[in-house]
């Protein structure tokens, strides 16, 4: 199974757009230096701006479209973007968070599925079709041409969606891209109790750039899995990336009997656990 990691950027007092962002400026009234480092340079809303990779910014640029096999975003991301016109840079499933469902959307090498149900339905569509798909065909051309051949599965925004899935304890890695710049109000990525209880992250990589600094971390999660667990299972769980019970409602019990030293008292164990917490596996 893929990581599931957070991609965004930031300003330096913590905000992911700046004022006023809606449909023509995303990023907010003088939001657009957060994307510096994406365009390769200062841009505007109003001026003819193409994306242009450059050194440590295009590496960074192509090793998260490259790991990607499916994206989860919130619905405004996708309205305020316009769902990035006739040829969206993904090239993989992507899953919207929405109140409002509607048809799949197929646009280019891009399709859109817009789920009603919830973060837990999204996360495990996206699984599902990252897993099956191992990522779109690589792509040329442009700075966010998209389609790798991995199966992790990126939430690319908005704060609200990042926040969820971090409440829900099944983000692996968070990367941020911290812009040099200071915006003084907008969209906090993490206001006061956004991400409910405390997070540990384990800082693993640092970039610098002109235009941005690339922080990426590990997201340390306490196991809270029951310490009756055989050592097989215990491995097996661990090997798939699965360390607290949140995480097992993500999959079917078929799906976890498939994994190697995963027996039937295990799998007993592990749902009067999740029954006891008011939680379940999730229906084959």
């Amino acid at each position: 199974m893929g990581k599931m990691f957070a991609d965004i950027s930031m300003s330096l007092d913590g905000y992911v757009t700046a004022p006023n962002d809606d449909v023509g400026r995303g990023l907010g009234d003088g939001g657009e230096c957060l994307h510096n480092w994406i365009f390769g340079g200062p841009w505007t809303y109003g001026g003819d701006a193409q994306f242009v990779k450059s050194g440590i910014d295009r590496d960074v640029i192509d090793e998260a479209f490259g790991r990607m096999g499916a994206v989860i975003m919130g619905r405004r991301v996708f309205d305020i973007a316009e769902g990035w016109g006739d040829e969206p840079p993904f090239r993989v499933p992507c899953f919207v968070l929405t109140h409002r469902g509607q048809e799949l959307q197929v646009r280019g090498a891009t399709t859109f599925t817009f789920v009603t149900e919830g973060i837990g339905s999204a996360l495990s569509q996206a699984r599902a079709a990252a897993a099956a798909a191992g990522g779109g065909a690589a792509a040329g051309g442009g700075a966010a041409a998209g389609g790798g051949a991995g199966q992790d599965i990126s939430i690319m925004g908005g704060a609200s969606a990042i926040q969820q899935y971090l409440r829900a304890g099944v983000v692996d890695e968070l990367q941020i891209h911290l812009a040099p710049v200071l915006l003084g109000a907008g969209t906090r990525l993490f206001d006061g109790g956004a991400v409910g209880e405390q997070v540990t992250l384990a800082q693993t990589r640092v970039i610098e750039s002109r235009f941005a600094t690339h922080l990426k971390f590990d997201v340390v999660r306490e196991n809270d899995l029951p310490a009756g667990l055989s050592k097989p299972a215990q491995r097996a769980l661990a090997g798939a990336g699965y360390r607290r019970l949140a995480q097992l409602t993500e999959v079917s019990e078929a799906e976890l009997g498939k994994l190697h030293g995963m027996g039937p008292k295990a799998i007993r164990l592990l749902r009067d656990c999740l029954a006891a917490d008011g939680m379940s596996f999730r229906a084959s």
